[in-house]
């Protein structure tokens, strides 16, 4: 692990005691969540897929786009030249134009950039700028502070996939979130749950996976989950490219 990690485990145990309150246990009804999207793959259930999240193709279109840009061998090193190759690819696939709406908001370079220069303080911000609710922030953060606390003692990829779909489930089922919480959240973790579950799985050489997990695809998932399944795919994938050092 990259020195830095040891002040995410700290935020991560900060974060824990602050928002502790609330639990991935829930005895109120299953919401059902309408899928507005026109997606047409089917949801798979077959690992690391979750069916019950009504938004799981972000997940899955991440990973697909992922294995197409390493399988070319890239030697993309900048944030712009990442960003050019992915929407290369993006393009070129039907299941991502699937998704993208007609107010598609292109990957910022800027904006991918900053996120790398503050790796400590990018999540806080990310969650504070978004539309997110105050009870489904604190979620969220109380959620990303487990996932750390967890990366610095586990390896296994099914623990990691059995707390990222237990918090899923625990988003379905609270009466506390609005429909766009629940978009942006459970876009989010369908992203960091295949991510962690490639990572783990399948681990690059010289790579830091849980560093590059929860800045590009939790943090940078995040904020463009503010827009779309398109725009979190997108952001999420390069700026993880880009701290992963291709």
């Amino acid at each position: 692990m990259k020195n830095i990690h040891q002040y995410l485990v700290l935020f991560a145990f900060l974060s824990f005691g602050i928002f502790g309150l609330f639990s991935c246990d829930s005895d109120t009804a299953t919401i059902q969540v309408e899928d507005k999207t026109n997606f047409s793959l089917k949801k798979s259930d077959v690992l690391p897929g979750n069916i019950n999240n009504p938004y799981d193709e972000a997940g899955w279109l991440h990973t697909e786009l992922s294995k197409a840009y390493y399988e070319t061998l890239p030697s993309d090193s900048s944030v712009s030249e990442v960003v050019a190759a992915v929407e290369k690819l993006a393009s070129s696939n039907s299941s991502f134009n699937a998704v993208m709406s007609p107010d598609y908001h292109p990957v910022s370079i800027s904006e991918v950039q900053h996120l790398l220069d503050h790796p400590i303080t990018c999540l806080g911000d990310a969650v504070a700028n978004s539309s997110l609710t105050t009870v489904a922030q604190l979620s969220f953060l109380n959620f990303a502070g487990s996932y750390l606390l967890l990366s610095a003692n586990e390896d296994n990829a099914d623990v990691f996939y059995e707390t990222i779909t237990a918090y899923e489930s625990f988003v379905l089922k609270a009466l506390l979130f609005t429909e766009t919480d629940r978009r942006i959240l459970l876009t989010t973790t369908s992203i960091a749950r295949y991510s962690t579950y490639e990572a783990k799985k399948k681990p690059k050489k010289n790579t830091d996976p849980d560093w590059t997990i929860f800045v590009g695809n939790i943090t940078a998932a995040l904020e463009g989950a503010e827009y779309g399944t398109a725009e979190a795919v997108m952001k999420g994938l390069v700026t993880g490219i880009v701290q992963n050092g291709n």
